[in-house]
């Protein structure tokens, strides 16, 4: 069956979704936001769409512009497409955001809840502790959700640090369809007993991008974190922000059509005295900035 191919053309202001009732508009927003996806995976998102089981951030007012037909996505075949320094520019101002809550309580719906786990994928404190708790509540076709998650990850045993894996929400159902447990590094320990910056920071970036590949394998459009090995692990916040914009880059300059599966990379940050959420997002602004001019930078030097 051919298909109308849309481009989306968004504007600054944010829209509702009473404005995107008409169900051509429905798929046109779905094809260009996921161009990779078979009908029936458009399908499944013109529905979800209509729903609206979306963040605030992706409902937003949309010019149309139709280009052209084909059969390509019908028959589920991908053109590959390098994303440009600008592209990729973009891809972090628009795509990063930084929300102020609580990640096992969010306010909306999104596709992947990222979970600070331990190695043992136990039952932990802060983040880990929260994301357990909420998805022990409730029952699921009859049987309860208390434990069920544990059940899970002990399938997995040890897991290693600087990896993910993904388990279904349970008591979270509401608010994600999956979980994703990143394995973030103890800055207190090392192979040497003490922090190698090196070693460190790269497991730390590594646990992202892993996060954010499973997503994608899982085709998961909208992903929510936590600042990742920030609590007891004891990485500092604003280190740990600028790993998490480089891991989002560096995943994020590869094959277009991976990357523009996920249209929102959420971090979810919980106001404190020590950690105001103010600074954090400012933090995030800047590194975004920062790494998007060096990128410019080095390209006009090259």
């Amino acid at each position: 069956m051919m298909h109308e191919i849309f481009r989306l053309i968004a504007d600054d202001a944010l829209g509702e979704m009473e404005d995107l009732q008409d169900p051509r508009i429905l798929e046109a927003l779905v094809l260009a936001r996921h161009p990779n996806r078979t009908v029936a995976d458009h399908q499944r998102w013109v529905e979800r769409v209509d729903a609206g089981r979306v963040l605030l951030d992706d409902q937003v007012r949309a010019q149309l512009l139709l280009l052209q037909g084909g059969s390509e996505h019908s028959e589920g075949r991908v053109i590959a497409t390098t994303m440009t320094d600008e592209e990729l520019g973009e891809y972090l101002m628009e795509r990063v955001r930084v929300v102020q809550g609580d990640i096992a309580d969010l306010p909306s719906h999104v596709d992947a809840i990222v979970n600070a786990a331990n190695a043992k994928l136990q039952n932990g404190s802060g983040v880990c502790g929260a994301i357990f708790t909420a998805a022990d509540q409730g029952e699921h076709l009859g049987h309860t959700n208390f434990g069920m998650l544990q059940a899970e990850c002990n399938i997995y045993g040890s897991f290693p640090t600087g990896e993910a894996c993904t388990t279904e929400s349970y008591g979270l159902r509401t608010k994600c369809i999956k979980l994703i447990h990143g394995v973030g590094p103890d800055r207190r320990t090392g192979p040497s007993g003490q922090y190698e910056p090196r070693v460190h920071d790269n497991l730390l970036k590594s646990c992202y991008i892993d996060c954010l590949n499973k997503a994608r394998n899982e085709r998961l459009a909208t992903i929510a974190f936590p600042l990742i090995s920030t609590g007891v692990y004891a990485f500092p916040v604003d280190d740990a922000i600028r790993i998490a914009v480089e891991a989002v880059a560096t995943w994020a300059s590869t094959d277009w059509n991976d990357v523009s599966v996920l249209i929102g990379i959420f971090f979810v940050i919980k106001d404190s005295s020590d950690r105001p959420a103010d600074h954090i997002i400012q933090a995030f602004s800047r590194h975004i900035s920062t790494y998007v001019a060096r990128r410019y930078l080095t390209t006009m030097l090259s």
